[in-house]
C-alpha cells in the first residue's frame, strides 16, 4: 500500500531514549504548544506515574525506518459516572502525523494500531478525547472507531464593560489543594487527587496558573495574551459566585478583554455560570467535541445526567 516506505509501529520512550525525537515531532505538530524535556519528565513521568495501579502514560509511534513520523498518546484518568462509580479511562492527547506524510491514511492506521494495543492491555473501559469541533482530525478518529459523546461550548464574558468589585475578603492564593476537596465525588467529572492538583496546577515547570480558594471551593485560571481561561472550578454555588467575581476582577485589572470557559449543555454548575453573566460564544476558543472509544467496555459511553468537564484543547500545557 505504501511503496518505498518502511513503516513500523512501536511504543515511544518519551522520557528516555526517544525523548529528542518525540520533542522534535511534537513541536513541529503543535507550534503553539511547544514543550521541553522538563515538561515531558513532568507530565509523562511524574503526573503519568501518579496512579500506582496504572501502567502510566503511553505514546505510540509511527516510524518510517528510524524516523518518528506519527505520535498518539494516552494518559491514565479516573472518571466518576452517574452512580458514583469510579471508572478507569484514558485521555488521548498529542496525536498527529508529520505533514510530509499526510493524505496517506496514516493517522487512521496509527489510531487503529494504538486502540488495538490498548485493548490487549485492557487497562481502561474507555479512552476519551477532546478535539476542537469541526477539525478534519475528528473524521479520522471516527474512521478509527471513535464515537461522539457530547459537545462542550465556549462561554465568555467581556470584561471591558465590567465594573470591578472590591470584595475579596477571605479568598486566598492556593498553596495546597488539600483544603479544597469537598467536590471530589461529583458525578460526570474526572476524579483528581490533591497530589494531582498540586502537581498539575502549582508545579508546572513553565506556566503559572492563578489558583484561588475560599472555604471549600476553588478556581484555576490560565492567562493568555489578551484573554483568560477558567481551567477548572469546584465547590458550592454560593462561594463559587465569589470566586467568579474575583476572576472577573483579575481579568479586568490585567487588561484581559475576555474571561472564558467550556461547558456542556448539562454542566453541573451551569446556573452559576449564567448568573455570573457568561453567555454562549467566544472569539478566542472553539467548541470541543468529546469523543470516546471502547477498550474493555462492551457498550458505548453512556449519556451523563450532568457533568463537569472543564478540560479541553491544550489541557496539558
Amino acid at each position: 500500500m505504501h511503496q518505498g516506505y518502511k513503516f513500523d509501529y512501536r511504543l515511544v520512550d518519551t522520557i528516555g531514549a526517544n525523548m529528542r525525537d518525540y520533542l522534535a515531532l511534537h513541536n513541529m505538530l503543535f507550534k503553539g504548544a511547544a514543550i521541553t524535556q522538563d515538561w515531558v519528565r513532568w507530565y509523562h513521568g511524574k503526573i503519568g506515574g501518579l496512579d500506582k495501579d496504572s501502567r502510566g502514560t503511553r505514546t505510540y509511534g509511527l516510524y518510517d525506518g528510524d524516523q518518528l513520523i506519527g505520535i498518539w498518546s494516552v494518559e491514565p484518568k479516573i472518571f466518576v459516572v452517574n452512580n458514583g462509580h469510579h471508572m478507569k479511562c484514558g485521555r488521548c492527547f498529542a496525536v498527529g502525523i508529520n505533514p510530509e506524510y499526510r493524505r496517506m491514511g496514516l493517522f487512521v492506521e496509527l489510531s487503529k494500531y494504538a486502540i488495538e494495543e490498548e485493548k490487549k492491555r485492557s487497562e481502561y473501559d474507555f479512552i476519551l478525547g477532546f478535539p476542537q469541533s469541526g477539525r478534519p482530525v475528528i473524521g479520522g478518529h471516527f474512521k478509527a472507531g471513535w464515537e461522539e459523546a457530547m459537545n462542550l461550548s465556549p462561554y465568555s464574558i467581556n470584561t471591558e464593560s465590567y465594573t470591578s468589585s472590591s470584595d475579596r475578603r477571605g479568598a486566598e492564593v492556593i498553596t495546597d489543594f488539600a483544603k479544597y476537596s469537598s467536590s471530589d465525588s461529583l458525578a460526570g467529572c474526572f476524579y483528581e487527587s490533591n497530589e494531582y492538583r498540586n502537581l498539575r496546577w502549582l508545579l508546572h515547570p513553565h506556566h503559572h496558573y492563578l489558583c484561588y480558594g475560599f472555604a471549600d471551593s476553588y478556581i484555576v485560571l490560565k492567562p493568555y495574551l489578551n484573554f483568560c481561561h477558567i481551567v477548572d472550578f469546584k465547590g458550592s454555588a454560593k462561594i463559587l459566585a465569589k470566586l467568579f467575581t474575583i476572576a472577573k476582577d483579575i481579568a479586568k485589572r490585567h487588561g484581559w478583554v475576555e474571561l472564558n470557559l467550556w461547558c456542556a449543555d448539562n454542566e453541573y454548575f451551569m446556573n452559576t455560570v449564567l448568573e455570573q453573566g457568561f453567555t454562549k460564544g467566544d472569539q478566542f476558543v472553539l467548541p470541543i467535541t468529546m469523543i470516546t472509544v471502547r477498550i474493555a467496555a462492551n457498550n458505548s459511553f453512556q449519556a451523563l445526567e450532568s457533568c463537569h468537564l472543564q478540560m479541553g484543547i491544550e489541557e496539558a500545557y
